[in-house]
């Protein structure tokens, strides 16, 4: 999800409904770590956390982007092939 749509969805959306005092868990995406990402959640009484980077154990998408990798170069034509 790029950055202005994570911003346009977290502010008027999501962050209404959270409750008092959550504590909101994303992972290290670019779009997810931006300075101004943090103080949208402060002032609800939120906490951002963030996950550690490449933490499969917490993050069960990210084995799925090595298989997604792995597909790709299966896929993709290498100019050494010509």
């Amino acid at each position: 999800m790029p950055r202005r749509f994570l911003l346009a969805w977290v502010a008027p959306d999501w962050l209404p409904q959270l409750p008092p005092h959550s504590v909101v868990v994303m992972d290290n995406a670019t779009f997810h770590n931006r300075a101004d990402i943090q103080p949208l959640f402060k002032p609800a009484g939120h906490v951002l956390e963030y996950l550690p980077a490449y933490s499969p154990d917490f993050n069960p998408i990210e084995p799925k982007w090595a298989q997604a990798k792995a597909i790709r170069k299966q896929k993709t034509v290498q100019l050494r092939n010509f």
